[in-house]
C-alpha cells in the first residue's frame, strides 16, 4: 500500500518518542532493581531506601509498557498494516462503571501490605499502581463514554507524548521560575536585615547539625507567616503553577490539533492527557511510601486526578472548537475557568496543609482567621470535587446530546478503543 511521507510523519515520530521513552523507562527500571537488590540483600530489613528503590523501578517498568501500545501501533502502520493494533477484550466496557468496587478492596490490601515486612517490596508496588490507576480509569470513563472515539495516532500518541514529553516541558518550566522566585526570595531577604540577621546562625547551625530540623522549624516559624512570603508562595503555586500546566499539559494536544478535533474528541483528549499528568504525578510522589500516610494520600489524590482530568478536558474542548470552527472565545474561557479551578485547589489544599505547621494549638488564639481557613479547607476541597465531578459528567452528557443532534449515536467500545 503506496502512502505519502507526509501520512508517515505522525507515526515516524511516535516511534521515536515511544521507544525512546521505552528504553528511558526500563533503563531506568533496571537501575533501580540492580540498587534495590543489592541493599535488599545487604540489609536485615527494608529500610525506606530500599522500599523506594523497588518502588521506582516498578512505576518505571509501568510507564515502558503502556509505550508499547503506541510503539506497535506506530510500527505497524509504517509498514502498510492497517488492521486493529490491539487485540479487543469482550466485556470490558460494560466492566467500568463497576471498576470502583475493587478500589477500597486495593487500598485495604495495599495498606495491609505494609505488615509484610521484606515480602512488602513485591506486593505494594502492584497495589500502588493499582489503586492509582483505578480512579483515574473511571473518570475517564465518566467523561468518554459514548463520544466519538479518538483516531490513531492521536490517542496513543496523547499517552507516549504525556509520558515522554509533557512532564520534561512542566518540570522544565516550573524549575525555571522556582529559580526566579528563588532570586525574588533572596532580594526580598537583602531588603530586611532583621530577617537575615536571624536566619544566618539558624541556617549555619542547621549546616553544622547542631540544630535538629524539628527545632529549626520551630524558630523559623515567626518568619514564615510574613506576609510578604504567603503572599508570594500563594501567588506562585495558584497563580504560576495552574497557568503552566493547565497550559502544557494538553501539549500533545496542541500539537495534534491540526487534526482539526471535533470539540467531543478534544474533551476526551484532554480528558486523557490529565489522566497521564496525574499517573505520573501521584505515582512519583508514592516513591517513598510512608505506612501512616499511604492509605490517606492515595485516597486524596483521587480528587487531584479529577481536577487534572476535567480542567485538561476543558481546555482540550476549547482547543477543538477554537481550531475546528473559530470559536476562540470559547477556548479563552475553557482556559481561564481550568486555571481558576487549578488555582482554588492549590489554595485550598495549601492552606489545609500549612495552616497546622505554621499556627499550632498553642498559637491558635492569635491566629483566629488562620485557623478558620485551616478548618474550611477540607470542605472547600469537597465541595470542588463536587464541582468538578458535575463538570465531567455534564460535559458527557452535552456532548452526547450534541452529537444526538447531528446523528446516532457511536456504538459502546472497548475501552482500548477510546484513546484511538
Amino acid at each position: 500500500m503506496n502512502t505519502s511521507r507526509g501520512s508517515h510523519l505522525p507515526f515516524i515520530a511516535l516511534l521515536a518518542v515511544s521507544g525512546l521513552g521505552l528504553l528511558v523507562y526500563w533503563g531506568s527500571a533496571a537501575a533501580f532493581a540492580a540498587g534495590g537488590l543489592y541493599m535488599w540483600v545487604m540489609e536485615d530489613a527494608l529500610s525506606t531506601q530500599t522500599f523506594s528503590l523497588w518502588t521506582l523501578s516498578s512505576t518505571a517498568l509501568f510507564f515502558g509498557l503502556l509505550l508499547l501500545p503506541p510503539l506497535a501501533l506506530a510500527f505497524l502502520r509504517l509498514i502498510g498494516y492497517e488492521g486493529r493494533a490491539l487485540p479487543r477484550v469482550p466485556g470490558v466496557q460494560r466492566l467500568l462503571p463497576w471498576v470502583w468496587v475493587l478500589w477500597p478492596v486495593v487500598l485495604l490490601l495495599g495498606h495491609l501490605a505494609f505488615r509484610l515486612g521484606k515480602a512488602a517490596w513485591l506486593v505494594l508496588p502492584p497495589l500502588q499502581i493499582l489503586a492509582v490507576c483505578i480512579p483515574l480509569v473511571w473518570f475517564f470513563h465518566l467523561g468518554s463514554r459514548g463520544l466519538e472515539k479518538l483516531q490513531p495516532p492521536v490517542g496513543w500518541g496523547l499517552v507516549a507524548y504525556g509520558l515522554s514529553l509533557s512532564p520534561i516541558l512542566i518540570i522544565g518550566l516550573e524549575m525555571v521560575l522556582l529559580a526566579g522566585a528563588f532570586v525574588l526570595l533572596v532580594l526580598f531577604l537583602m531588603n530586611r536585615p532583621d530577617l537575615m540577621s536571624q536566619l544566618a546562625p539558624l541556617s549555619e547551625q542547621f549546616l553544622q547539625q547542631q540544630l535538629a530540623p524539628e527545632l529549626l522549624f520551630q524558630r523559623v516559624r515567626p518568619l514564615l507567616v510574613e506576609p510578604g512570603l504567603i503572599a508570594g508562595v500563594l501567588a506562585f503555586m495558584a497563580g504560576i503553577v495552574p497557568v503552566v500546566e493547565e497550559l502544557l499539559k494538553p501539549a500533545a494536544l496542541w500539537l495534534m490539533a491540526g487534526k482539526r478535533l471535533t470539540p467531543a474528541q478534544g474533551f476526551v483528549g484532554g480528558l486523557l492527557c490529565g489522566g497521564v499528568f496525574t499517573l505520573m504525578e501521584t505515582l512519583g510522589n508514592l516513591s517513598a511510601p510512608a505506612e501512616d500516610m499511604w492509605l490517606v494520600l492515595v485516597a486524596t489524590r483521587a480528587g487531584t486526578g479529577l481536577l487534572h482530568m476535567a480542567a485538561s478536558g476543558l481546555v482540550g474542548w476549547g482547543l477543538a472548537s477554537a481550531l475546528g470552527q473559530g470559536r476562540y472565545l470559547r477556548l479563552m474561557g475553557a482556559f481561564f475557568s481550568a486555571s481558576l479551578l487549578h488555582s482554588l485547589w492549590n489554595v485550598a489544599a495549601l492552606v489545609m496543609g500549612i495552616t497546622p505547621m505554621l499556627y499550632p494549638v498553642s498559637a491558635a488564639a492569635s491566629a483566629g482567621t488562620a485557623v478558620w481557613l485551616g478548618r474550611a479547607a477540607p470542605w472547600v476541597l469537597a465541595g470542588l470535587m463536587l464541582l468538578l465531578f458535575a463538570i465531567v459528567r455534564g460535559m458527557n452528557q452535552t456532548l452526547r446530546a450534541q452529537a444526538a443532534a447531528e446523528g446516532p449515536l457511536p456504538p459502546a467500545s472497548d475501552f482500548a478503543e477510546n484513546i484511538g
